[in-house]
């Protein structure tokens, strides 16, 4: 049995329910901040939404993490998930991020981006075939699927064309360098 069930911060005790950890409206700067946070490696889920987290942290410990959400804070670069072997789910919104400092390494991990649309989280080209697969039956099981057809006006003579973007081939997940 654990003897510690709580993480601290700014005076305040937080207790963790069924390996769940919410700290969100609660104006933290740095995760390492939240004292004892190192003792629970078994988290499972942690929320950090409406923070004032510059950089992800203090989270290298957290082997059994699935779960993070970190909307409405003011981070920038996305970089310290790297050792979050088991994080399958990620959640940013209304964060500018930039898409090329992401360092992600192969993980099925769905990302949200509502509110902002400059918040560009996943580079495809990062991720494993695998992982493309999963994002593409996501799309289809939970979007209903993407609507592929498109409208081209001719700017010099006003013609529309209308054409279907082929989804399926290779080059549209897997834009070239």
């Amino acid at each position: 049995m654990k003897l510690i069930d709580y993480v601290e911060f700014n005076g305040d005790r937080y207790y963790i329910y069924n390996d769940i950890l919410t700290l969100n409206n609660k104006s933290v700067e740095s995760i390492s901040q939240i004292i004892n946070l190192d003792h629970f490696s078994e988290l499972k889920e942690l929320h950090l939404s409406n923070n004032l987290i510059t950089i992800i942290e203090g989270l290298d410990h957290l082997k059994n993490l699935k779960f993070l959400t970190l909307n409405d804070n003011k981070i920038k670069k996305l970089s310290g998930l790297e050792k979050l072997e088991n994080l399958e789910e990620l959640i940013l919104s209304k964060m500018k991020i930039n898409a090329t400092d992401i360092m992600t390494k192969s993980l099925s991990i769905r990302t949200e981006t509502v509110g902002n649309e400059e918040a560009s989280v996943l580079l495809l080209k990062k991720l494993s075939l695998k992982d493309r697969n999963k994002m593409r039956d996501s799309i289809d099981k939970y979007e209903g699927g993407v609507e592929t057809e498109i409208e081209i006006e001719c700017p010099e003579c006003g013609d529309v064309s209308v054409s279907d973007l082929d989804i399926g081939q290779s080059s549209f997940f897997f834009p070239s360098e």
